[in-house]
């Protein structure tokens, strides 16, 4: 792919390629410009992305390169929107892989990707998948939400949490629910697949 070079907005000194790469044209000893351009080193921040430094006004800022990309090839970031990348590796800042969206585009391409964070993968789980089976079928045998508690050794609002249906969104429940209302929830009965069947599949 050919390598295209353009200005990156707010920050003349600068230009930013179509593969994600940055240069400067910032001179911090002599008011000119540089007569060849630095190719600049790009860092990596916390949550993963490229970010570079630049200086106007001779001061120094943090960009993420994925936004510089959009923003000088496409345009300034929508009101609302994010910068999605296609493939999920943050550290690809090719055009080519990255778009405007929405929060919710933003989730779910995660999802798509296998990114997204359910059920015990989720960095707080404090349950298995073959143990929120078993507490199913114990809330469709109506067993006291507190008793299931103690027996798995979690509190009551855990427990609570599955039964409304707020957390392990992404298993199926062995009886049909419908929401009345805020925590107001009824259970109808549904034939399905029940928890011991679904643990043979893990």
């Amino acid at each position: 792919m050919k390598e295209i070079w353009k200005k990156i907005p707010d920050y003349p000194d600068y230009e930013v390629s179509n593969l994600g790469r940055v240069r400067s044209y910032y001179n911090n000893k002599y008011p000119e410009r540089r007569e060849k351009p630095k190719m600049l080193k790009l860092l990596y921040c916390p949550q993963g992305y490229h970010t570079i430094r630049l200086f106007r006004n001779f001061k120094a800022q943090s960009r993420k390169v994925h936004r510089l990309v959009l923003e000088a090839f496409v345009c300034k970031k929508p009101e609302g929107m994010e910068c999605l990348h296609k493939d999920g590796k943050k550290d690809n800042n090719r055009l080519t892989n990255l778009r405007w969206g929405t929060r919710l585009e933003n989730m779910k391409d995660r999802v798509r990707l296998g990114e997204h964070a359910v059920g015990e993968r989720a960095g707080q789980a404090k349950l298995k998948t073959r143990e929120v089976l078993k507490i199913l079928q114990k809330l469709k045998n109506k067993e006291k939400q507190r008793n299931i508690a103690k027996e798995f050794g979690v509190s009551y609002s855990v427990i609570h949490h599955i039964h409304a249906v707020t957390t392990w969104k992404h298993i199926k429940r062995p009886y049909k629910y419908k929401k009345l209302g805020r925590g107001n929830w009824i259970r109808v009965k549904q034939p399905a697949t029940t928890p011991e069947k679904q643990v043979g599949m893990f």
